[in-house]
């Protein structure tokens, strides 16, 4: 019963489950989203944004809401203004993808159907015609602002795209973070960003180094191996200094992962020596 409870809560979907208690705070949200749906429920379009730092719980929050919003339009009682809605959750994130579809298994209000990429969405909403009532965005930051036609974007904009029309699927199951084969790998910021862990390790690579003569970690954009991370970047006012910024984002999110302990190993010497004595 013991390593039964331990997997249970090791596994991220019940860090990412909607039966999870919310903080007041998360509550007063939901409460808010679901007010906002209700308002504008019978008008074209209309926008909520919700903003926070890294591993503070937005996608905790958002699944939150969105089951909500499916027991209340699958369920719902008669003259509730959000039941028979159609409503989809996406996200730019194959695991995030993979682990809300293996959430929405366990939950009698969700479909694996209800959670999609959004370029699947936008190109099967513009062939097959179909339009959602409400869709929520996961890791809006994600989402596509020019054509990438290697996956089948052509348009400019995604979100343009999802409030006009408001899968790779790939064979693993599991997330790769919940994948056991996975546990000799080191993950990077595009397979762990949005998961909760216990306990996360990070390597701390050639593009950190300590900055003696300032006391602070320092940035080498040209050791950065993530050369993709600095795509679409061209013509903006100081590309350096949008690169480190890029890769202290990057950091933040991996250095958040832990919810119990976070064990930190650097390449450089001078900055391990200088964390030891932190």
């Amino acid at each position: 019963m013991a390593a039964s409870s331990r997997a249970l809560d090791n596994a991220a979907t019940q860090k990412l489950s909607p039966e999870l208690t919310l903080s007041e705070p998360q509550t007063e949200l939901l409460h808010r989203v679901m007010s906002f749906c209700e308002r504008h429920q019978a008008d074209d379009s209309a926008l909520f944004v919700i903003e926070g730092a890294a591993g503070t719980g937005k996608s905790v929050v958002l699944n939150a809401i969105f089951n909500a919003l499916q027991t209340r339009a699958r369920s719902g009682a008669a003259g509730d203004p959000l039941k028979g809605l159609r409503n989809m959750l996406i996200v730019n994130h194959p695991e995030m993808l993979k682990l809300y579809r293996n959430i929405a298994a366990t939950m009698p209000a969700l479909r694996k159907s209800d959670y999609e990429r959004p370029t699947t969405f936008i190109n099967t909403s513009a062939k097959t015609g179909r339009r959602m009532d409400i869709v929520l965005v996961d890791e809006a930051h994600l989402l596509l602002t020019r054509p990438d036609r290697y996956n089948h974007f052509t348009q400019q904009n995604h979100l343009e795209e999802i409030l006009r029309w408001d899968r790779s699927l790939p064979r693993e199951k599991l997330p790769w973070a919940e994948r056991p084969d996975t546990i000799d790998e080191v993950g990077s910021v595009y397979t762990i960003q949005g998961f909760d862990l216990n306990y996360a390790g990070v390597i701390l690579g050639p593009s950190l180094f300590y900055d003696v003569k300032h006391d602070r970690i320092g940035v080498r954009p040209e050791r950065y191996e993530d050369s993709a991370a600095f795509q679409g970047r061209d013509g903006i006012a100081a590309p350096e200094e949008a690169k480190t910024r890029v890769i202290l984002n990057a950091l933040n999110v991996i250095l958040t992962r832990g919810i119990h302990g976070l064990f930190l190993y650097a390449h450089d010497p001078a900055l391990r020596e200088r964390l030891l004595r932190t």
